[in-house]
């Protein structure tokens, strides 16, 4: 059996270097290399067979190919990692609208008005949503602080508020859906705010 740590260690070197790279090209702020770090150990250890996701024990075929040579397996490794976690930053960013320091912060305490998740807590087991967006639940449930969250996940406070950004949206576009609005999956974190406070209404 293949241990993860054991290829996150063995790549180690090229991660850096492709997530690097990546954050060079596309200018992106130096906050978000943690969340960029993690996408990059999973798309590794799908290629190694690990965990199921894109090019599913990728790693084996390479190794053939290059019989071996580490540095080939190396070469190629990276250039298929920065292929696909290139496709998967410009997805993501496709979907967010630009938002300021400012426009963050009022998204995520925005997040505190009472009630916010009773209806779905009621409806959905509260491990399940805390496995789908823990920084989220961590703020809203359990009323942590960003310092204490950032504190427990080991990262940073502008890390902490992304990723609740980023599960609130994910969160409120999932919701919305499930209450039959029909969504392009593009739409603002205002209209998605909007469309899940009037399936809210409604079925009261």
């Amino acid at each position: 059996m293949i241990e993860p740590i054991a290829v996150l260690d063995r790549f180690s070197r090229v991660i850096n270097r492709v997530i690097t790279s990546i954050m060079v090209n596309l200018e992106l702020p130096s906050q978000t290399r943690e969340d960029i770090h993690q996408d990059a150990s999973i798309l590794l250890l799908s290629y190694a067979g690990v965990i199921e996701g894109i090019h599913h024990k990728k790693l084996f075929e390479i190794e053939n190919l290059c019989e071996d040579d580490e540095t080939r397996i190396e070469t190629l490794i990276s250039e298929t990692l920065k292929h696909d976690l290139n496709q998967r930053i410009l997805r993501e960013l496709n979907k967010q609208l630009p938002f300021t320091d400012e426009s963050l912060d009022m998204i995520v305490e925005s997040s505190r008005e009472p009630g916010y998740l009773e209806d779905v807590i009621d409806q959905m087991d509260e491990t399940r949503l805390r496995q789908r967006y823990p920084e989220f639940v961590m703020f809203v449930i359990d009323g942590l602080t960003q310092e204490a969250i950032a504190e427990i996940q080991k990262i940073s406070i502008d890390t902490v508020q992304r990723r609740i950004f980023g599960q609130k949206r994910s969160f409120l576009l999932t919701r919305v859906k499930q209450c039959g609005i029909v969504v392009e999956g593009d739409e603002s974190i205002d209209e998605l705010e909007e469309a899940y406070q009037h399936a809210q209404v409604v079925r009261k």
